[in-house]
Parts: structure tokens; sequence; C-alpha cells
């Protein structure tokens, strides 16, 4: 590795096939890493989607251009409004549980599950990716959202698991005592 390059490297095969699978290979991770994946997902998935969980599908990859009329609410609350993360996260939360309404229903024929199961994947990624943007969020209410939404998602894939639904159950009463908690008061509420 010490050794200088002096020379153009001598490549074996033909050098157009070679650039256009980098090329190829470079499209696939920007679609993984970006929003196409689920764009595409969404397009096969059309066909056995209720016009609703469409309509939300499509905001979410539109970018959520108007986000509707936001009621007064307290400070902390405007701020968790405002977070375009934690927006972004809770409109897939809301999607994916509208999916795993469709996919826990007996009615639902096999090549519509395997289509949903799909899309709930790319929904599931993108979730991923949002939490890995956000490494330093430290607002509990935030936080105990996202854990809700994340067991809501394993209870969904499997409802047969009485413990998981009574961890679900827990956090969902639990989980709001949690994020009104104030670390410096003295006083107990």
């Amino acid at each position: 590795y010490d050794r200088a390059i002096t020379k153009e490297p001598y490549l074996h095969g033909d050098t157009g096939k070679l650039i256009m699978e980098f090329e190829n290979y470079l499209r696939i991770l920007q679609s993984v890493h970006d929003a196409l994946d689920l764009q595409t997902s969404i397009e096969a998935s059309k066909w056995c989607l209720p016009s609703d969980l469409l309509g939300k599908l499509q905001d979410i990859c539109g970018g959520g251009a108007d986000e509707g009329l936001v009621r007064k609410r307290s400070r902390s609350m405007v701020n968790l409004q405002s977070d375009p993360s934690h927006q972004k996260f809770m409109k897939l939360a809301d999607a994916r549980a509208g999916l795993l309404g469709i996919l826990n229903d007996k009615r639902t024929q096999p090549d519509v599950i395997r289509q949903l199961l799909l899309l709930d994947y790319s929904l599931e990624t993108q979730q991923t990716v949002l939490i890995q943007g956000m490494g330093s969020e430290d607002r509990l209410p935030v936080l105990c959202d996202q854990m809700q939404a994340l067991l809501m998602g394993l209870v969904g894939h499997m409802p047969l698991y009485d413990e998981l639904s009574s961890v679900l159950a827990d956090w969902m009463r639990l989980a709001p005592d949690c994020a009104a908690l104030r670390f410096n008061n003295d006083a107990v509420e």
C-alpha cells in the first residue's frame, strides 16, 4: 500500500457493462435509503389498499404538503407537533397500524397478505431510518410515542403472543404518566 500507482488499471471484461452494473447498484442503494423504496412498494400495493390508507401513504411520500390545522395546546405539545421527524414517524406508525389491521383480518387473501407485508417492511425501514436520525432525542413524550408505535408493530405481527399484548396494554396505560414526570421537581404528583 506504500507503492505509488504508476499506470492506469487494467480492467478485465467490458468496462461499459461494469459501469452499468455499478450504476444499477447505486440506484438500489439510493432506493433503499430513500423514500423511493417506499414509493415503489406503494405503487405495487395500490390494487389492494383502501383509499384512506392509500391517501395516508401518498401523504407520507409527498412530504405532507398540507399538515392541516393544529389546535392550540401546551407549549410542549406544540414543540412535538413542529418536529418533522417525530411527525413523520407517527404518520408511518399510523399507516402501519392500518396495514396491520388488514393483515390480521381473517378474510384477507394470501396474495394481498404478501403484498402488504412487503409494504409494511418498507414502512418499518423508514421508521428505523428516522429513529437512527433522532439518536439524541431525550423528550419523554416523543420517546413514549415511539415505543408505543414499535410495540404496536410487534403485537400486530405476533397477535397470538399474550405477553406482548400485555406489555403493550401496560405501556399504553403507564406511558402518559411516564411522559408527564418531571425529574427536577421535588414533589411527586
